[in-house]
C-alpha cells in the first residue's frame, strides 16, 4: 500500500473511530464486540481501500460498512439464540429467560476447535460440505462430529 493510501486511511481512522465505537456499541451495548466490529470494518477498508477513496462520502461508507457488520453480528446472535433454544428443548429441559451471554454459555462448554465447528455449521450457515474442504475431513465424519458436540450440548445445558 502506498503512502497516500496509508494516510487516507490514517486520517478516516482519526475522524472515524469513536463516532463508529459509539454506534456500535449503542447497538450491541458490549463495548468489547463494538470495538471488534469497527476494527473489522477498518479491515475491510483497506483491503478495498481504492474503492472507499474513491466514494464520494468515505465517512458514510464507513458507517454503511459498520451497520453491515452489525446486521451480521445480530443475524448470527439469532441464530444462537435459536441453536440455544433448540439444544435446550431437545434435551427435554424447560426453557428460562438468558441473558445476553447465551453465546458465552454454549461456547464455554466446548474446546476452540468445537466450538468452532459448532458455531459455523449451526449459527453463520456454513455448509458441512465447505467445512470438510477446510478441515481436510470426510463429510461422514464431520457430519459425525457435530452430532456428537450436539449431544454434548444437549447432555450439559441439563446439568
Amino acid at each position: 500500500m502506498n503512502d497516500e493510501k496509508e494516510r487516507f486511511l490514517s486520517n478516516l481512522y482519526v475522524i472515524m473511530y469513536d463516532t463508529l465505537l459509539r454506534f456500535a456499541n449503542a447497538k450491541l451495548g458490549n463495548i468489547q464486540r463494538a470495538e471488534e466490529i469497527v476494527q473489522d470494518a477498518f479491515i475491510i477498508a483497506q483491503q478495498r481501500v481504492d474503492t472507499v477513496m474513491d466514494s464520494a462520502n468515505a465517512n458514510g461508507w464507513m458507517v454503511n460498512t459498520v451497520k453491515y457488520l452489525l446486521k451480521h453480528e445480530y443475524r448470527a446472535r439469532q441464530k444462537a439464540h435459536a441453536l440455544y433454544y433448540e439444544l435446550k428443548r431437545d434435551a427435554d429441559v424447560q426453557k428460562h429467560f438468558l441473558s445476553d451471554d447465551y453465546i458465552f454459555e454454549l461456547s464455554d462448554m466446548f474446546a476452540k476447535d468445537d466450538w468452532e465447528l459448532l458455531f459455523r455449521v449451526c449459527i453463520e450457515g456454513v455448509p458441512i460440505g465447505d467445512i470438510t474442504l477446510e478441515l481436510g475431513i470426510e463429510y461422514d465424519a464431520c457430519k459425525k462430529r457435530l452430532q456428537k458436540l450436539k449431544n454434548i450440548a444437549k447432555q450439559k445445558l441439563i446439568e
